[in-house]
């Protein structure tokens, strides 16, 4: 009986891994973009926009723009935030952390939104005032965007204030794919690698308990 336990071992093994390995081999960097805005206005500190020390987002922001297509300087290309499965719906939510952004101390800051298959976040890792105005006030971020069903991917993202009596911004992410795993960050396993590991494990386990 141990024999067959370790044969039927070996037989899990190489037929489930390599299943498990072809899995997480289909996440790749993900080409896409979407816009987002704040229900209700924007406060800001300073003597004017353009020179604003911290900026207070509302409480509320929603996905409200996704394109089919996009492009980054180039050639439009197909917007995985379009279609299955990584679907990001209009009027979903979006969360900025930290909702009061200091432009003095502008790092670590981030964009949290939903796909169809989960979570998704940008977290900026540089910061520059893009253009400022008495009026307007434009920043951007670069960083990488990490989520559930895709590979890290290098990011930018851009926000524009401008104030008509009252402020209101808009945002914009678009991903920089094709570019190499950013900063060795290592992929997660997706959850059928994980649960063949288990089970192979706890086939090898019974071998070696019948074996004594």
């Amino acid at each position: 009986m141990a024999r067959i336990a370790s044969v039927l071992t070996t037989v899990a093994f190489t037929s489930i891994i390599p299943f498990s390995l072809g899995n997480v081999a289909q996440a790749q960097q993900v080409a896409g973009s979407i816009g987002f805005t704040g229900v209700g206005s924007v406060s800001f500190t300073g003597p004017n926009l353009g020179s604003a020390i911290t900026l207070d987002f509302p409480d509320i922001n929603i996905v409200n723009i996704v394109d089919p297509t996009y492009n980054m300087g180039g050639p439009a290309i197909p917007n995985d935030f379009f279609v299955s499965p990584l679907l990001v719906s209009l009027s979903s939510p979006v969360t900025i952390t930290p909702n009061l952004l200091d432009t003095t101390i502008p790092v670590p800051f981030s964009v949290d939104f939903t796909t169809a298959v989960g979570l998704a976040t940008f977290t900026g890792t540089s910061f520059f005032r893009a253009s400022a105005v008495s009026n307007a006030l434009d920043i951007s971020y670069e960083g990488i965007l990490t989520g559930t069903g895709f590979q890290p991917t290098n990011a930018q993202l851009s926000l524009a204030f401008t104030n008509t009596g009252n402020v209101n911004y808009s945002g914009t992410l678009a991903t920089i794919p094709n570019i190499p795993n950013p900063q060795g960050l290592e992929s997660v396993p997706e959850p059928g690698m994980m649960i063949s590991l288990l089970f192979v494990g706890a086939l090898g386990l019974a071998s070696r308990r019948r074996q004594f």
